[in-house]
């Protein structure tokens, strides 16, 4: 008889008294110990016992039936003999797996389990490896279910973990759910894309309301759902149909694009108002025809449209959205058609977004044109500096310019925003930077990811223009472009990130960066602070919350709270309670 699974489930049942508990009844180790254990059962009345011991176990989580199971499992291992395996013991790899034993003590991990179950000392800002960790894992998948901060929180999470976590979301999904099942839906469509395309086609028949429309909207991804939403959009109804229509506008076929030609010929209102949505290399021409369509019927230029009464059921602002992520000569005259005045339309922001959404040259060309043109001059900027970081040419120069434009000359207020508007959307991602999520994407509410690569130096122009015109935008910019594998950067960064943090009165955010940058046990930085902040006022963090949040151990914060206890001592400030923060720190920071 082969007593492996006595063994192994001893193994498992020890890890659980070490782990706690509370989530035994998620240990799928332990469950897949005793599914190995079960046909030991049959072969003694002691067997049976430790099997019937062990399922109850998993079912009260009871730290007493714990002990007792264990108890009896070890009794019975004394009897037998010892079981070898041949071979070198190896590390177990858990980097793919979407739940497993993370060698973390359960004290951090309690940090994360908190923040999830809205306890005071609860924090989200751990290595990722953690939420992987079998005892997080059913908290970050419950928090899908939550208030839509830590719902969002667990997305990104939950999306940066990849292939692996599509399982656990598609179980037990329900296709006529609200909230939860949007966010698993959207999870599982972003990781997954056309691989999943069967696990939409067999949720479809099922499914009720806005995961209806989701659900829809997901048979974008694979052309050979096209014949079926062709269908949909003859049988749903409202925004469900609505979605139909987008997610066909998104197949690069003939069919597709007929249908649609077809379509607009007997509701042009109808379909150019989905056109926002949709960036296919026909709709750019598509969008023209039923624009100047619509400006035919109501007798009017493009340049009138901003000041014009629509007969047509569509406003100004809906037309002119039907331009972004469209290229081509048509949607190209119609910008410039163009001539603005007051209302611009948000015409730069379309420009700029379709040459994100489409890379096309000519568009490209097109925004540094339209913004250098006496008639349009400095109006596109938005899109003229998209075009540049997407370009092969070095901007860094213009960018220099635009820059000091922007912080210190007249009427700059306008050139401002559109400059932390685009570079709050520059990330780093998978070894470069990219700009991303500037299309709307109307099916979800949202914005459409693009990912456009961005060819210029960011890490060196780019990040020391930031760093030298220091506005209140550059903390919240530089903090997307962090590189945990550039050591150099990360210094660099981090020393910008300290310097700010010790004059700030809200260092929560620097603080935060500073630790993203890898920078532990930064010596004088707490002390730095209590120099600036002599006086602590409504708006400061105080001093003992701000050595508490210093990246590092205690045993570096208490080195940090004595330096602050020692410079208080000798300049005898009166605003500073020195005894009561020297009692804290004895009672706090062991």
């Amino acid at each position: 008889m082969d007593t492996t699974p006595v063994y192994e489930l001893r193994t498992r049942l020890r890890a659980a008294a070490i782990a706690g508990t509370n989530l035994l009844s998620e240990d799928f180790r332990l469950k897949k110990a005793l599914e190995n254990f079960a046909p030991l059962s049959c072969a003694s009345p002691v067997f049976a016992k430790i099997y019937e011991m062990t399922k109850t176990l998993l079912q009260n989580n009871s730290p007493r039936e714990l002990l007792d199971t264990i108890t009896l499992v070890d009794s019975v291992i004394t009897t037998l003999g010892t079981v070898e395996t041949a071979g070198v013991p190896e590390p177990l790899d858990l980097s793919e797996s979407p739940a497993g034993i993370v060698n973390t003590p359960y004290s951090e991990l309690s940090v994360v389990i908190n923040a999830f179950t809205g306890k005071k000392d609860g924090n989200l800002n751990a290595a990722p490896e953690i939420f992987r960790d079998y005892r997080v894992m059913p908290y970050l998948k419950a928090a899908l279910g939550m208030s839509a901060g830590l719902a969002d929180t667990a997305v990104i999470i939950l999306k940066n973990m990849g292939q692996t976590v599509l399982p656990m979301l598609k179980k037990d999904f329900d296709p006529k759910g609200k909230k939860e099942m949007q966010r698993r839906l959207h999870i599982i469509e972003t990781i997954g894309g056309k691989d999943e395309n069967a696990f939409y086609l067999e949720q479809l028949p099922h499914s009720e309301k806005d995961i209806r429309r989701l659900l829809i909207y997901s048979l974008r991804f694979d052309e050979n759902n096209t014949e079926l939403l062709i269908e949909l959009t003859q049988t749903e109804k409202g925004r469900i149909r609505d979605a139909a229509f987008c997610a066909l506008g998104c197949m690069e076929n003939e069919k597709s694009r007929i249908y649609f030609e077809e379509f607009a010929e007997k509701e042009p209102v109808y379909i150019l108002n989905l056109m926002r949505s949709i960036t296919t290399i026909w709709s750019g021409r598509l969008t023209a025809r039923l624009i100047n369509k619509i400006l035919n019927e109501e007798n009017i230029t493009f340049s009138q449209l901003p000041k014009a009464k629509l007969k047509a059921k569509i406003d100004s602002n809906s037309i002119t959205a039907a331009m972004s992520g469209k290229c081509g000569t048509e949607i190209e005259q119609l910008y410039r058609e163009f001539c603005p005045e007051n209302d611009m339309m948000f015409l730069h922001m379309h420009l700029g977004n379709s040459i994100a959404a489409t890379r096309d040259e000519s568009l490209r060309k097109l925004a540094i044109e339209l913004n250098h043109t006496s008639k349009s001059k400095g109006k596109y900027f938005y899109a003229e500096l998209i075009a540049k970081l997407l370009g092969n040419e070095d901007c860094s120069e213009w960018l220099e310019i635009q820059l000091r434009a922007s912080f210190y000359g007249k009427n700059s207020t306008g050139l401002h925003n559109d400059l932390f508007t685009v570079l709050r959307f520059i990330r780093f991602k998978d070894g470069a930077y990219y700009l991303s999520q500037l299309h709307n994407d109307w099916i979800n509410d949202d914005l459409i990811e693009i990912n456009a690569e961005i060819r210029q130096p960011v890490k060196s122009t780019i990040t020391d223009l930031l760093i030298k015109y220091d506005k209140s935008f550059s903390d919240t910019v530089l903090s997307h472009w962090i590189d945990p594998d550039d050591t150099e950067y990360c210094q660099k960064l981090g020393a910008y990130f300290c310097k700010k943090c010790v004059r700030s009165d809200r260092p929560e955010f620097q603080l935060r960066y500073i630790e993203k940058c890898g920078l532990q046990n930064i010596p004088g930085l707490a002390l730095d602070y209590y120099k600036n902040h002599k006086k602590n006022n409504y708006y400061s963090l105080g001093i003992k919350e701000f050595v508490l949040s210093c990246p590092g151990d205690n045993h570096y914060r208490r080195a940090e709270a004595q330096s602050i206890i020692d410079y208080a001592k000798q300049e005898k400030n009166s605003w500073f309670d020195v005894g009561g923060f020297e009692t804290w720190v004895k009672k706090e920071l062991i």
